[in-house]
């Protein structure tokens, strides 16, 4: 766990769309007390995680992800409801860095038609700029391979750190 913390500070992390639509909604939900969480969330709770260690990280998103978080939570509390979230995160998504990957790259990757455009994009991200991915999803986490930050050494951090 350490190791890979230290790494992903050195690095910087890339949010997948999961972990992004939970912190956004999370900060949300957090500062307006609207039930938002529970109509995305269908794992276990990783809102706090997040809103304590992602701050300690230097942290990347790509557009594609960006729209994809707006689609999922627009398609999860309707159109409205997702105009709100992410107007009122702004100011959290804008000091987030943004890096920018072409289509063709993407569209000729060999594992396109497998993973789709989302999942190449972070993958070649990651790949590109060395940036270490937070992620559920675990094809992707394999198809990234080294460059993961799993969610159980995020947890185990924020364990050690911030619930002492």
């Amino acid at each position: 766990m350490e190791d890979d913390i230290r790494k992903a500070r050195k690095w910087g992390v890339l949010l997948d769309t999961s972990i992004l639509s939970t912190y956004i909604a999370g900060i949300y939900e957090s500062n307006t007390r609207h039930k938002v969480l529970e109509k995305i969330e269908s794992e276990e709770d990783i809102y706090p995680i997040l809103s304590a260690t992602l701050p300690t990280f230097k942290t990347y998103i790509t557009p594609h992800v960006l729209a994809e978080t707006q689609g999922i939570l627009t398609k999860e509390l309707g159109k409205d409801t997702a105009k709100k979230i992410i107007c009122f995160a702004t100011k959290y998504i804008i000091q987030m860095k943004e890096h920018q990957i072409g289509n063709k790259p993407i569209l000729l990757h060999e594992k396109m038609e497998e993973f789709g455009v989302i999942d190449i994009a972070l993958h070649l991200t990651s790949r590109i700029h060395g940036r270490y991915l937070i992620t559920k999803d675990h094809d992707l986490a394999t198809l990234t391979k080294g460059r993961v930050l799993p969610i159980e050494s995020l947890r185990a951090y924020y364990l050690q750190y911030f619930c002492s």
